[in-house]
């Protein structure tokens, strides 16, 4: 009966998920208090979603009304909830625009030079989802810089991880099965459960988050690993005794001590006060759990179909010596270990510019930099002041003088209400600063273009100062932040911004690594001291275990991989995966002390092969476009091989107190 549930239900979560999306929105890589902030701030202060388009050509009167041309099919579209801005929308008139045209004579920032030119396409904020549907019809011809495409490009990147990082890994997997269990039927039997958890996954993520983001991707294939590894650990054990029941009754106790510490190692993520690290925590951890006990009852299940008289052996393939490393070898690698895991902490850099997490080949930082003589840069600090009772057109002259203090500091371009009338009075008068009396102002506020109209009304509560640059990572973010607020001393004013949310957040990531790492040790480690009660055992755990993560530090920096948005997940993750061997190898070492060919088939192997497995998964994580998901696998790979390599030449000398693992002679360390 579970047979036949266990196959229906593998049948209908397949069907179910095939229609799972990817959706990354802005809010993804903000902590509770940014996403809360910033949709404060959206809500109180509106402001239009943009989205750029233009190309780089020397423009003509002729590229230009082609382009105006497909600004205006764009717009038919959607007549009634976008608008377009056209560069002759930001000069006194059309004929005025192609006089400076065919003269090559144009305004600073409006949106073309000698080189480039393009148009913005503006919808409101709610409706951002509608600038992405237009990405496709613009993306072939034009170059397309603006939030909604940096969005598009994350969903466009996820999908790799669905349609191409999943059959691979499958793929992969089926065939490693095939080539060391030489059966296909058994092979089948084992990559079921696997799959299964898969398409769990996927099933939990689409009923509970109706969508998968760039972070949940990753779930469906952790959780397919972990229980691959089971499968294998299950096989061998199961090989030596001829029975899967008889095998779970005997390795029942590091079997679930594996589940129940690689659950920690993900739950520990929960801490994070980042929403999607910790949604990952919560989701990862529970689903690894469930499948995990749905593998093992499967197992059980199939007994009787599985052939174990046609098993075939491929231990002339597989060597394994009966000495560890000795005590003083060990001494002089953790010695080198520790120097070098501090010199890659020290190192390490910290990416925090999402620029940077894409690849060359798409150009995303090549095209903000491009734009930015078209539209002076992307919004890096939006300023809120609050309009006082006491406002009067004095204070747009004082606030005027502050925007000019703020340029010069930051070297940043403003973008206000100010800046667009001092822009269309020079248009009209040749000056580019402020009208003389009120009345003038706000008869230039008439002659902005419609498109802009909503973003700068004199009569709205509060007056908007954008500072708009180039993309810089935390600590130049934090410089400016200095620089905007000696500027702004004394005044009544509100930072915010999506960028802003974005810098204060990822400040966030390197607490969450130590909050993660550290509490699932400290569990881990009282679990261990709990159950075994031997100190021998907890410090050889505390040893072969965190010495592979602190080296792996060393590694990523050796590497020129960084600390980024995934990449911190994989410290907590990797420590719950690695302590999943040293369960293994206690429990067969304690029971089996001496009797080597069953210590290889049933903890050197699986562990081996397990680990392999793992490792070429995670590196598949290598072939991915997006820098955060590519590390983040990198990463995992040199934990999972380094832990291995501990537990397998390091454990069993601190265990046994000797490196000879037929118990021939026994040293006292």
């Amino acid at each position: 009966m579970f047979i036949l549930l266990f196959l229906g239900s593998l049948v209908f979560q397949f069907v179910y998920t095939l229609d799972l999306k990817q959706l990354n929105p802005e809010s993804l890589f903000l902590t509770d208090e940014g996403a809360r902030s910033l949709e404060l701030f959206k809500t109180e202060y509106p402001n239009r979603a943009k989205l750029i388009a233009y190309k780089e050509l020397s423009p003509t009167p002729f590229l230009y009304r082609e382009m105006e041309q497909d600004a205006k099919a764009l717009q038919a579209l959607c007549p009634n909830e976008c608008e377009v801005l056209l560069p002759h929308h930001l000069y006194k008139s059309r004929e005025d625009f192609f006089e400076r045209l065919k003269d090559q004579n144009f305004n600073e920032f409006s949106l073309i030079t000698e080189s480039s030119m393009g148009f913005v396409v503006l919808v409101e904020a709610k409706k951002e989802q509608l600038l992405k549907s237009l990405i496709p019809k613009l993306q072939s011809e034009y170059q397309l810089v603006g939030h909604p495409y940096t969005n598009y490009l994350l969903d466009e990147s996820s999908k790799v991880v669905q349609e191409k990082l999943f059959p691979a890994i499958f793929a992969l997997s089926l065939v490693i099965l095939l080539l060391i269990v030489r059966n296909l039927k058994n092979s089948l039997i084992l990559f079921l459960a696997p799959l299964f958890s898969s398409l769990l996954s996927l099933s939990a993520i689409k009923l509970f988050y109706k969508t998968m983001d760039m972070v949940s991707s990753i779930v469906p294939l952790i959780c397919f690993v972990i229980s691959l590894s089971i499968a294998l650990h299950l096989y061998y054990s199961a090989r030596t005794y001829g029975d899967f029941i008889l095998a779970i009754k005997e390795k029942r106790k590091p079997i679930l001590l594996m589940i129940v510490t690689t659950f920690i190692g993900f739950l520990a993520l929960a801490l994070s006060e980042i929403q999607v690290i910790r949604n990952f925590g919560y989701l990862s951890s529970t689903l690894i759990a469930v499948t995990s006990l749905i593998s093992i009852f499967w197992f059980t299940s199939i007994n009787s179909y599985f052939s174990f008289d046609k098993v075939i052996s491929l231990d002339h393939y597989f060597k394994y010596p009966k000495k560890t490393l000795p005590l003083p070898y060990i001494i002089l690698i953790f010695i080198i270990s520790i120097a070098l895991g501090v010199v890659g902490m020290k190192n390490i850099p910290i990416v925090t510019d999402a620029t940077k997490y894409f690849s060359k080949k798409m150009k995303v930082k090549e095209n903000l930099k491009s734009v930015a003589p078209l539209i002076g840069g992307i919004p890096l600090i939006e300023i809120i002041h609050k309009k006082s009772v006491e406002f009067n057109y004095g204070k747009f002259d004082h606030l005027n003088i502050l925007e000019e203090k703020l340029q010069e500091a930051t070297g940043l371009q403003v973008l206000s209400l100010n800046s667009a009338i001092k822009d269309i009075n020079f248009e009209y008068a040749a000056k580019r600063a402020l009208p003389a009396d009120r009345f003038s102002y706000l008869a230039l506020t008439t002659k902005i273009p419609k498109a802009l109209r909503s973003s700068f009304q004199v009569d709205k509560s509060y007056y908007r100062t954008t500072l708009l640059g180039q993309a810089i990572d935390v600590k130049e973010y934090k410089i400016l932040l200095e620089q905007t607020r000696e500027v702004l001393k004394g005044e009544d004013y509100e930072v915010n911004g999506l960028y802003y949310n974005l810098m204060i957040s990822q400040e966030e990531m390197v607490y969450t690594l130590l909050k993660s790492f550290l509490t699932s040790l400290l569990l881990m480690s009282g679990i261990v001291f709990f159950l075994f009660s031997n100190k021998r055992v907890f410090i050889s755990f505390l040893l072969v275990n965190v010495t592979p993560v602190g080296l792996s530090l060393f590694l990523l920096w050796s590497f020129g991989l960084s600390l980024n948005i995934a990449t911190v997940m994989t410290y907590s993750i990797g420590l719950g995966i690695v302590v999943d061997s040293s369960f293994h190898l206690f429990h067969t070492l304690n029971t089996f002390y001496g009797d080597f060919e069953l210590y290889r088939q049933t903890a050197v192997k699986p562990i081996v092969l397990s680990s392999l497995i793992l490792v070429v998964s995670f590196l598949l994580f290598g072939f991915y476009d997006f820098l955060p998901i590519r590390e983040f696998g990198l990463s995992l790979s040199m934990i999972v091989m380094l832990g291995m390599l501990f537990d397998l030449f390091v454990l069993p000398t601190i265990f046994l107190r000797n490196h000879h693992l037929l118990g021939e002679s026994h040293e006292n360390l």
